[in-house]
């Protein structure tokens, strides 16, 4: 599991019943039957060595992975247009892809994990418009007391990529930017699978 800089879900991940496929000639490795016993969304790191005539050493980190609750009903229709959309100081270009995966399991863990509100689409990063856009369902309470919180504390992901405003269910808000500061959030419940590592 890999630690994220804040927000970190604190599931542990087992690999008892867990199987592997690799699919050589996209290049796209599989895992199946993971689980991980804390709700959040998750990076994995995964290490590939073989042996043998062509070997491979490396290591890529996955997807975000996301843990819910089996009671938690979340649709996975692309159609659904965000009604979430965040804009930061900074600029997402200037970021790896590592980092942008780091985001959106932050951005999920920091903001919507702990105020009970459901993604209902992937989580979007726009490079170089430092925006981000999500599908999300939840009570119109959790989303006032996730402004709230907003807008009495400083939200950042990193130093330089600060939270300045929100477009949430048609309503703007904005955020005064000062320095950067940490949050943390935890959760729970069941399993996760299917996790697939990139290697971008």
């Amino acid at each position: 599991m890999y630690g994220l800089s804040k927000c970190n879900s604190n599931g542990t991940l087992s690999t008892n019943t867990s199987q592997v496929s690799f699919d050589t000639s996209s290049g796209i490795a599989t895992f199946s039957n993971l689980t991980i016993n804390l709700k959040g969304m998750y990076t994995i790191m995964v290490s590939v060595q073989t042996v043998g005539s062509n070997d491979y050493n490396f290591m890529c980190l996955s997807q975000p992975v996301l843990v819910k609750s089996t009671s938690d009903s979340i649709l996975t229709a692309t159609s659904q247009q965000p009604d979430f959309y965040l804009t930061f100081s900074g600029n997402f270009t200037a970021q790896s892809s590592d980092n942008l995966k780091k985001f959106q399991a932050m951005l999920y863990n920091c903001m919507l994990s702990s105020y009970g509100i459901l993604i209902q689409r992937q989580i979007s990063l726009y490079a170089g418009s430092v925006k981000a856009a999500i599908g999300t369902s939840g009570q119109a309470t959790a989303y006032s007391s996730l402004i709230s919180s907003l807008n009495s504390s400083n939200f950042s992901l990193a130093d330089d990529i600060v939270l300045q405003s929100a477009i949430v269910n048609g309503n703007t808000y904005n955020f005064t930017v000062l320095s950067a500061s940490s949050s943390s959030s935890d959760g729970s419940s069941i399993s996760a699978q299917n996790a697939v590592c990139l290697n971008d």
